[in-house]
């Protein structure tokens, strides 16, 4: 009986869990044709509603991307992760003659939204790590510096 009580209770919390674990959501008609429509190719497709955003995560080309998109399925943002080689040459040299020591980047997203095509660029610094946002020309809008103690 306990066991059957205890299968019984995991089942339910599992269930009641199953929401904030962001699983696939049930995405609107609007939504997915937008998302069809910008990224006719796109393969893995797998949905994910986050407040009143809807995140497609797919693939591009090789490419791992998220496109995100408003509730009237209007497109916001699409993210993309690349490789030191995609970056534009003019952001590269901008941010080396910032930090002449640095060697290279442990992270580059290519963010393309309405507005434009920015970068977000992490590497480390000492015990720094510092992201910057970068546009194609290479002028930086944003600097973050968390720091750490290099114990984590």
């Amino acid at each position: 009986m306990n066991k059957a009580l205890m299968s019984a209770a995991l089942l339910f919390l599992a269930a009641a869990m199953a929401p904030l674990a962001g699983q696939d959501s049930v995405v609107p008609k609007n939504i997915e044709a937008a998302f069809a429509k910008k990224y006719p190719k796109a393969a893995d497709v797998s949905w994910e509603e986050l407040d009143d955003t809807y995140i497609a995560s797919f693939l591009s080309d090789d490419y791992y991307c998220d496109a995100y998109f408003d509730k009237a399925g209007n497109w916001t943002e699409t993210s993309t992760i690349i490789d030191e080689a995609d970056l534009p040459k003019q952001a590269v040299a901008a941010v080396k003659s910032q930090y002449p020591n640095l060697e290279y980047f442990t992270s580059m997203v290519r963010s393309e939204r309405p507005d434009g095509v920015f970068y977000f660029l992490g590497f480390e610094k000492g015990y720094d790590y510092i992201t910057l946002t970068v546009d194609q020309k290479g002028i930086v809008s944003d600097e973050v510096v968390e720091s750490f103690d290099g114990n984590d």
